[in-house]
């Protein structure tokens, strides 16, 4: 019978008696089921009795939760646990700190564990967890899986706060706060606004209290707050947990005196290009800043953008093993006075001490072939003090003939670093000579040469500095001959304290030219420099007479630096300036001799008025003969020549001159010559009128000629 056609047949349950099912199987059918489950089981018996190798590799974890460094982690949340393979569960230990209970559950495999706690994390606090264990086959676990086992795993989370107080402002320990500054506390959830409590101690008038961002942010304005004080507030809630900032937190107001609240550098050990750096407990004004220093030392400020931190920097390095005291003082914005706190004022410090050693010379050691006017220079690692490597310095030839400072020009770069010296002679031909500056020498901060180099100086010979050179071995039998001089030859208005240069052909001896300069009047050359060894210059004492011609003559016994002389004696003459200077006269009358005011005083085309008392003075007048040239209303001028010679504060004597004969106004002159112009007419009408009263008698008919003659007319009508 089919089995599947016996199950597929429908039966209406009620006729379906409850009865065992019994299942008939064809003979056939229950054979291949015998021979399968005899299949099976041998499959099984044989793969029971196969050999496995022993398991030797740790066991290692997967994941877990939470993540290494998570934060915010919920207060109830469980720890997992996943291993890479089963464990032996009675060895394995999960251990947290702080201390939770932590209760474990595995899955069937063994290789998860979950943890639950019963009592919640405490709020916004770090954990570590740490678990160790064996696998099935005793293997420690590899905590950090490197293939090595018996070290733990370690990780840390942190739980997050529930409810609790994300910041507050002003922040905990904050100083200057502002006096009338809002307080803000932002809370990590929803509050109920009326169930809050805020203190604050000491108490201050809260005259409004906001919520904002959906009543997670409280901001409380109020009456001003007390000048340099301390306040204290604490938040109170149903269920208000610890949270990232302290609660209570407290601040400081602002108006406290302000305070040096550090000072660099170091009060030992001080580098020696350190910055002063200063930083203050509250803003200053850094007008009112100033500060001193008990040595020599260019100081450049700078300030942070709220002023409150102070840097000066210096571009010339502190001294070396020096002591230096340096004092500040200030106000801040209200006017209060810089306090120094716990820093001393003045606030001293030393610097670091450090050995100068000799970088570099030139000629450099053992050198051949130096030019034989060549300067000797040393460098130095840091400044050095002039006058003791100056005292130290000598050198030599192969006889030995010494030589010193004295025995040329020494001279430094600005920052005391590189000493130079030029001989006076040259050197000779072919000879090595040795250089000498011995321990003696010492930094500005009087810390000694270090000449050997090995970082220890106490100034004995070991740490003299000493090197060689060789002079060239010159051929030269051509005679130095003068290029150029000032002032040039035949110069006219030279001023009397000229300075003289002479440029010969050729590098000089210049004792042997310092020797050979002659002045034809005696006066003697001094003060030689030599900007090189070519180029002299130099001047002349007593100083010279103005308006003086005078001859310099330079000796044929001069030599250039292998002895070759000139061939012939080098004369010129130059004149110097004529005087200069002011002059000065009085202006009277030669009556009685009483001073004439605003007289014009006119010398070589200068004019010039007289004073009260009649004075007048000109000045930078050039010797000489002058036409000097009075003129004053009312007086008749006068001119004369008055010669100005050599010397200060010259006269030109008193000038006296005589009053003009007062003349006739111009009106009288018309007056009088109206007069004579009207006399004149008057006489002339006179004369006119005699001369028409002689005239001849009329005749008769000229008398006739006079009278009127009447004549009748006849009428017309008749």
């Amino acid at each position: 019978m089919d089995l599947q056609r016996i199950l597929n047949t429908p039966k209406p349950l009620s006729s379906v008696a409850p009865r065992r099912l019994v299942l008939q199987l064809p003979v056939d059918s229950r054979c291949l089921c015998v021979a399968a489950i005899l299949l099976a089981a041998s499959f099984l018996i044989a793969s029971a009795n196969v050999v496995r190798a022993p398991d030797t590799d740790p066991p290692w974890v997967v994941s877990h939760y939470p993540a290494n460094g998570m934060t915010d982690v919920h207060l109830t949340a469980p720890i997992y646990v996943n291993f890479s393979e089963s464990m032996n569960l009675l060895s394995v230990n999960v251990g947290i700190s702080p201390s939770v209970v932590l209760t474990p559950s595995w899955d069937m495999s063994g290789q998860s564990v979950f943890l639950d706690h019963a009592i919640e994390y405490t709020p916004y606090t770090w954990y570590t967890v740490t678990v160790t264990g064996n696998d099935l086959a005793g293997n420690p676990l590899d905590g950090n899986h490197d293939g090595t086992g018996g070290d733990p795993l370690i990780w840390m989370f942190r739980t997050g706060c529930g409810l609790c107080i994300l910041s507050t402002d002003p922040k905990d320990g904050e100083e200057n706060v502002g006096l009338n500054r809002p307080i803000i506390v932002t809370f990590s959830e929803v509050m109920n606004t009326a169930t809050i409590t805020v203190s604050i101690i000491p108490s201050v008038v809260i005259f409004s209290m906001i919520w904002t961002n959906g009543d997670t942010v409280l901001t409380m304005f109020h009456a001003l707050f007390e000048m340099c004080t301390a306040y204290g507030v604490s938040i109170m809630y149903p269920g208000l947990n610890p949270g990232p900032v302290p609660n209570p937190w407290q601040f400081t107001t602002t108006g406290c005196a302000p305070v040096i609240t550090g000072i660099a550098p170091p009060q030992v050990g001080a580098a020696l290009d350190a910055p002063i750096s200063v930083d203050f407990s509250t803003t200053m004004n850094n007008a009112t800043v100033s500060w001193t220093l008990n040595r020599t030392l260019t100081l450049a400020p700078s300030w942070n953008a709220d002023n409150t931190t102070l840097n000066l920097t210096h571009s010339v390095k502190f001294l070396p093993c020096t002591d230096y005291g340096f004092s500040i003082t200030g106000k801040d914005m209200f006017g209060q006075v810089l306090d120094n706190g716990t820093f001393p004022m003045p606030y001293d410090f030393r610097t670091s001490c450090t050995f100068p050693t000799v970088l570099q010379t030139s000629p450099h050691r053992s050198e051949p072939d130096v030019a034989l006017d060549a300067p000797i220079n040393v460098t130095f690692s840091e400044p050095m003090d002039n006058k003791s490597v100056e005292e130290s310095f000598s050198y030599n030839d192969e006889h030995p003939t010494f030589f010193n400072v004295t025995d040329g020009v020494a001279s430094w770069n600005l920052d005391n670093t590189t000493f130079t010296f030029i001989p006076n002679a040259p050197y000779r031909k072919g000879i090595t000579y040795s250089v000498h500056v011995n321990a003696t020498a010492h930094g500005l901060g009087n810390n000694p040469l270090d000449g050997n180099g090995n970082g220890v100086a106490d100034g004995r010979p070991a740490d003299d500095y000493v090197w060689q050179f060789t002079a060239a071995q010159v051929s030269d039998n051509v005679p130095p001959t003068v290029e150029s001089v000032s002032p040039a030859p035949n110069a006219m208005e030279v001023p009397k304290n000229t300075a003289i240069t002479v440029t010969f052909s050729e590098a000089m001896n210049r004792p042997s030219v310092q020797d050979g300069i002659q002045v034809s009047d005696g006066r003697v050359a001094y003060g030689f420099t030599w900007p090189n060894n070519k180029t002299v210059n130099f001047n002349l004492i007593p100083i010279l007479l103005p308006g003086t011609a005078y001859t310099i003559t330079i000796a044929n016994t001069v030599e250039d630096l292998v002895g070759n002389h000139m061939t012939y004696l080098y004369a010129w003459t130059f004149t110097t300036e004529f005087w200069r200077g002011d002059v000065h006269g009085r202006v009277v009358d030669d009556a009685d001799d009483a001073p004439i005011s605003n007289a014009t005083v006119t010398l070589d085309g200068t004019q010039t008025l007289t004073d009260g008392d009649g004075n007048f003075t000109f000045t930078n007048v050039k010797q000489g003969p002058y036409l000097l040239n009075v003129m004053k209303e009312g007086y008749d001028s006068k001119s004369e020549w008055r010669n100005v010679t050599n010397g200060t504060g010259q006269s030109l004597g008193t000038i006296r001159l005589h009053k003009t004969q007062p003349a006739q106004s111009n009106a009288a002159l018309i007056a009088v010559v109206g007069i004579i112009i009207f006399v004149v007419i008057v006489l002339l009408l006179l004369f006119l009128l005699s001369r028409r009263r002689r005239k001849v008698q009329p005749t008769k008919f000229e008398e006739w000629k006079g009278e009127v003659a009447e004549v009748e007319r006849p009428d017309s009508g008749q």
